[in-house]
């Protein structure tokens, strides 16, 4: 008898941790599950019980012969029967992942009487909206009279509609904004029967949240900020830029705007059956068309078709960041684009006037497509013209012309490259003129090159991959010089004020933290009144602080404002890192989000005693040093012997070098941040004057007084006294309690939590931010613990029998949270090589596979 096969636990834990994460996203949506579990139930059922392929798509989805023939019940079979099983695997996808979050905020009657109101009148209303296409473009109209609907998408952005009435002002306004510019540019360049019927539903959806949660409150509709009327505009530009790029890759594109999708459906054609035309008859219609024919003959020609698409999505980013220069360049790429289509337009009213002469019939309708393009640029030129006032941001000094130099250099580059190897392929020089002519009409889009007379034929001299893809590096290297100019942040940073930041610190103090602000790696805002300061850097756009304001406290708040205008003003996103509850408190007040990204913990010097069994290690490492002659010994790092420093730099890089890894920076300080004189130094040294350990401490002041120190820097040699940072550490905090400071801090330990609860600062226990964020964060502090040791360390300073303060995180948007951990990631790690990140991945997968195999 042969014995069952067992699932492997590996098998078990992943499918159960998978079901539990089901469980939990799901849960309070029972409407979106009932709507997924039926439309795989009815799906399932349809197909099983038919054996005709159509008969989903004759009979149970809806189209406008159903309608016409007053088949009602497709308006209910429409939006649970899929075609195939594929389109049932998307929708049921979809409906997890988009209506299971607007059901919970919606709630559950709500969201039901949504879901039917926008299906029904929704595909009513696009039904109705694709009749009266006939009535003016026949050949669109006649696509559409033959094609079906099953879309859940179509009444999902129908219920993000008319639930972003509730939502607040930010996420309403990106959804009233991304969503019909979308909608309006898939009916626009795709054209199809579910595109009008999602834009149909996304305007009863607007209806529907208008009715449901009463008018917009006209406060909200009139605030906001610069940064967010930028990303507004560069949404609406992004969606202008992508139509064409639809078409392209569209099989099925009907609508007006599908240009390039009409172009490329036409015959192919050889050069030598172009060359047999053109010889005979150079300046005929036919001539003509086969030499369009070739431009559009290769996967060359059809990126380059769509380069100013993705050109303009790289201004996009520029538009999103408040650049002037990505305004103006994308002002005059919708002015040129508006003259290409004006251009365009009258050749064809020329050709077409030609043969009405002749008198052929001609339908108008496609001249009316020839001159619909004309809307997009030009409705998309007037939104950039009403909002200049947003973008003022000047790229930083040199940018321009360093671009103009690059973009300049690879325009030489590959024009000599070209004419090179065309005279080489002709053995003469006498194709130079026309070569360079050619070169030049390779970097025109294929759409355009109708208003220009080829000045050689395809693959004539010139390779043909060469040919085709020369103006597509061009177009490639102009789009990675504009975005890399975008991505250079702009300062204006003085001289001294490093100086004045550190004037006020002294005068005012800060946080037990805020000595991290005078490193060199920061850069500064003040107040107006000059009393108050932040220190920041920009990485990826996201203005990344060291710790919170510094100055008079009751300042804080008025300067959390005035630092997130400042952000706002250049194009950032604020966030506000390491802080304290106080400050969290000022940026909860302004609505933002926060989340809880470490712990510092503090010894009060006031009531400092060693003594008791948890104390019992600190003492131990007290008597073993007596032992071993080893004594704790001030000093300052920059005064220090020439022997002393050599073996504490040995010490460091052997600490590196054991971690395979770069050092962190960014909250956690090196040896070139103890050079700071005002940086207090602590070394374990032996009689024979060998350094164990060393520790730096930075001063934290109030009111012009030093009041306590923070731990920054601690190492211990690998093969010396092996409690030597539990021996510096104890030592200091005695020797600073004896001089009459009130505490100090052990710093934070990043991504890692004390056992208590965050109500110890007075503050909520859920924190604004949703609990999967806390939940991530607390899963990479698990992955890099093999590493950095984050857990490890909080451990560690546990021996001190501390008390914890929360340190937060605080940011004014959740949309900017992937921005944000890229941010944090680069700043502990700025110099981090490729190697360097492969070792990390490597360790983390290590560690978890020898976990489970202990589990």
């Amino acid at each position: 008898m042969s014995a069952g096969i067992e699932p492997r636990p590996e098998i078990v834990r992943a499918s159960t941790a998978l079901a539990c994460a089901a469980k939990r996203w799901t849960a309070g949506a029972p409407i979106t599950i009932v709507i997924a579990a039926t439309t795989a139930v009815a799906t399932v059922t349809v197909h099983a019980l038919t054996a005709d392929p159509d008969f989903v798509e004759h009979h149970l989805n809806l189209s406008i012969s159903a309608l016409s023939q007053m088949h009602w019940w497709t308006l209910l079979t429409s939006v649970v029967v899929a075609p195939n099983f594929l389109v049932l695997s998307l929708s049921v996808v979809l409906l997890l992942l988009c209506g299971v979050p607007l059901e919970r905020h919606m709630g559950s009657a709500k969201f039901l009487a949504a879901v039917g109101i926008v299906a029904v009148l929704g595909a009513i209303a696009g039904l109705s909206l694709a009749v009266s296409v006939d009535s003016f473009d026949e050949d669109w109209g006649s696509r559409l009279g033959t094609s079906v609907v099953f879309d859940p998408a179509a009444w999902v952005a129908g219920v993000a509609m008319a639930a972003s009435a509730s939502m607040p002002v930010l996420w309403r306004r990106r959804i009233r904004v991304g969503l019909p510019a979308a909608a309006i540019v898939l009916a626009l360049f795709h054209g199809g029967l579910s595109d009008l019927v999602g834009l149909a539903s996304i305007i009863v959806g607007l209806a529907v949240g208008r009715v449901m949660y009463g008018p917009v409150d006209p406060e909200d509709a009139v605030a906001g900020t610069r940064r967010e009327s930028r990303l507004l505009v560069a949404l609406i530009v992004l969606a202008s830029a992508l139509g064409p790029v639809l078409a392209l890759v569209s099989n099925d594109a009907a609508g007006p705007f599908g240009v390039l999708e009409a172009l490329l459906r036409a015959d192919p054609w050889t050069a030598e059956e172009v060359r047999a035309v053109c010889s005979s008859a150079a300046q005929s219609s036919e001539c003509r068309q086969g030499l369009f024919a070739l431009r559009f003959d290769g996967l060359g020609f059809t990126v380059l078709a769509v380069a100013p698409s993705l050109f303009l999505v790289t201004i996009c980013d520029g538009l999103r960041r408040g650049r002037r220069a990505a305004w103006t360049s994308a002002l005059i790429a919708q002015l040129c684009l508006t003259a290409s289509a004006v251009l365009n337009v009258a050749q064809l009213h020329e050709s077409w006037s030609e043969l009405s002469d002749a008198g052929v019939q001609l339908d108008g309708s496609y001249l009316i497509r020839a001159a619909a393009p004309l809307l997009t640029p030009v409705a998309v030129a007037l939104v950039l013209a009403f909002t200049r006032s947003s973008f003022t941001i000047a790229s930083p000094n040199g940018a321009a012309r360093s671009a103009m130099r690059s973009v300049g250099l690879a325009l030489l580059t590959l024009g000599t490259l070209y004419v090179a190897t065309g005279s080489m392929s002709a053995r003469t020089i006498a194709y130079v003129p026309e070569l360079a002519v050619d070169f030049v009409q390779r970097l025109i889009p294929s759409v355009y090159l109708q208003w220009f007379e080829p000045a050689l034929l395809a693959g004539e001299f010139v390779p043909s991959w060469m040919y085709q893809w020369i103006g597509v590096a061009f177009w490639v290297t102009l789009c990675a010089t504009v975005l890399a100019m975008f991505l250079r942040p702009t300062y204006d940073d003085e001289p001294d004020d490093a100086r004045r930041a550190r004037d006020i610190l002294v005068r005012s103090g800060g946080s037990n933290l805020s000595w991290m602000s005078t490193w060199s790696s920061n850069n500064y805002w003040f107040t107006p009144d000059g009393n108050s300061f932040v220190a920041y850097r920009v990485v990826g756009g996201i203005a990344l602080t060291t710790a919170g304001p510094v100055g008079p406290r009751q300042d804080h708040a008025a300067a959390v404002r005035a630092f997130a205008d400042f952000c706002s003003d250049n194009g950032w996103t604020p966030c506000l890192y390491s802080i304290s509850a106080d400050t969290r408190r000022v940026a909860d007040a302004l609505g933002w989000n926060s989340v809880h990204v470490g712990e510092e913990a503090i010894l009060d010097l006031t009531s400092l005693k060693f003594t008791g069994k948890k104390f019992q290690d600190i003492r131990t490492s007290f008597n073993r040093a007596t032992k071993s002659g080893i004594a704790a010994e001030w000093t300052a790092y920059s005064d220090v012997s020439p022997v002393i420093r050599d073996q504490i730099v040995a010490i460091s890089r052997e600490w590196v070098a054991d971690k395979a890894m770069p050092e962190m920076g960014f909250t956690l300080g090196g040896l070139t941040e103890m050079e700071d004189p005002d940086v207090r130094c602590l070394i374990a040294i032996d009689a024979d004057r060998t350094v164990h350990g060393v520790t730096s401490w930075l001063p934290v002041y109030r009111d012009g007084e030093v009041v306590g120190w923070t731990l920054d820097f601690m190492r211990r040699r690998s093969t010396g006294f092996g409690p030597a940072v539990e021996f510096l550490i104890a030592s200091a905090a005695v020797s600073f309690a004896s001089e009459g400071f009130e505490f100090v801090s052990l710093s934070g330990a990043p991504l890692a939590k004390s056992p208590r609860t965050i109500e110890a600062d007075g503050l909520s226990a859920t924190v604004s931010s949703p609990d999967p964020v806390e939940k991530l964060l607390d899963a990479v502090g698990r992955a890099l613990e093999p590493v950095y040791g984050f857990r490890s360390l909080l451990a560690f300073k546990s021996k001190f029998q501390p008390r914890y303060e929360s340190m937060y995180m605080s940011f004014p948007d959740s949309a900017a949270l992937p921005g944000i951990a890229n941010a944090v990631g680069r700043a502990y790690l700025p110099r981090m090589t490729l190697s360097q990140s492969a070792h990390l991945m490597w360790t983390v997968a290590r560690s978890r596979a020898t976990k489970r195999d202990r589990q």
